[in-house]
């Protein structure tokens, strides 16, 4: 392995910073409204996992207790 001197090291490391930064500003492209949003570019399938959690239980059985209330069902069941 041969020893570089700092400065070289210094140009090696931002040119390989500078590189990834050119990859992602090809992957982002510019909205109508000039806002950066990022663009997909690899397609996938994502898995969703949902934990045991009282807060959540309790606000999904609020949330739907206001929407069967809405479609005009005044039931109190858990689902």
């Amino acid at each position: 392995m041969e020893r570089k001197s700092t400065l070289e090291c210094y140009k090696e490391k931002e040119a390989s910073m500078a590189h990834y930064m050119d990859v992602n500003a090809r992957n982002y492209r510019r909205s109508e409204s000039t806002a950066k949003c990022a663009r997909c570019v690899i397609w996938g399938r994502t898995k969703h996992v949902t934990l045991e959690c009282e807060k959540y239980e309790r606000e999904m059985h609020e949330m739907m207790q206001v929407i069967l209330s809405e479609l005009g069902h005044d039931r109190d069941e858990r689902m």
